[in-house]
């Protein structure tokens, strides 16, 4: 009897044993506690001053190229993604970089390779205002202004490598209306927006016409997060579309 005891504590010993000789490869530290945010080293900053996004899109606008003779149509699609900065709440600044490829609408030889393209600008929201009085299709005007400034080196279909920028700028009037349903499967707000657009080319090409007009719908499909298209004219009808999320 005496035996059987003591080969039943000598079992459990070594089950015992080997168990913690197991738990000791698995975990050969003992475990933290749960601290405060504040008790960390580093810190997650609070991201609601920022955004990101990508937009892209075909370009078809009127130029004249140093060294060839006569007016010409560029034609070109790019794809750019940025971030931006909140500094107040009712300005924003961004920086982008995205790809390219020109060429010229009347000429043979299509595209150009893809180039990079860089790009930074800045928001700034004028006026939110509501309607007294609403139409049926507008509970807000918005008015916001838009400065951009773009920089591009690229190959321009077959006819050589040139370098120019862009300087644009643009005032927006937005017709804002608040979209009354399921919100699982309408967005937040639908807007028309149109205004005056003004830009002018540096380097190697030159505008044939600085003045023109933009307008699109953008549709807020959450709290974050907006989807717009819109059309430029510029001598030139160029297509954009926007996809923003807000943090």
């Amino acid at each position: 009897m005496r035996r059987m005891k003591h080969l039943h504590r000598l079992v459990v010993c070594g089950v015992t044993v080997a168990f913690l000789g197991l738990f000791s490869e698995v975990s050969a530290e003992p475990l933290g506690n749960v601290p405060t945010p504040i008790d960390h080293l580093v810190t997650a900053r609070d991201l609601h001053r920022f955004g990101a996004g990508v937009y892209g899109g075909t370009t078809k606008r009127g130029i004249e190229i140093d060294g060839l003779r006569g007016e010409r149509e560029l034609k070109g699609d790019s794809i750019m993604a940025y971030v931006s900065f909140y500094p107040l709440t009712w300005v924003s600044a961004y920086a982008a970089g995205g790809y390219a490829r020109y060429g010229l609408s009347d000429a043979m030889g299509g595209y150009g390779p893809r180039d990079s393209q860089w790009a930074f600008g800045a928001r700034v929201n004028l006026l939110d205002h509501d309607v007294a009085d609403p139409w049926i299709f507008e509970d807000r005007v918005r008015l916001t202004a838009n400065v951009h400034y773009g920089m591009q080196d690229a190959e321009i279909g077959n006819h050589g490598t040139y370098e120019w920028s862009e300087l644009k700028s643009s005032i927006m009037v937005s017709l804002v209306n608040d979209v009354v349903g399921n919100k699982l499967f309408l967005p937040l707000t639908i807007s028309l927006y149109a205004g005056p657009v003004y830009s002018v080319l540096g380097g190697d090409l030159n505008e044939t016409e600085e003045f023109g007009f933009a307008g699109g719908l953008q549709t807020q499909l959450s709290v974050h997060t907006a989807l717009s298209v819109g059309v430029e004219d510029l001598d030139g009808t160029s297509v954009l579309a926007s996809l923003d999320v807000r943090f």
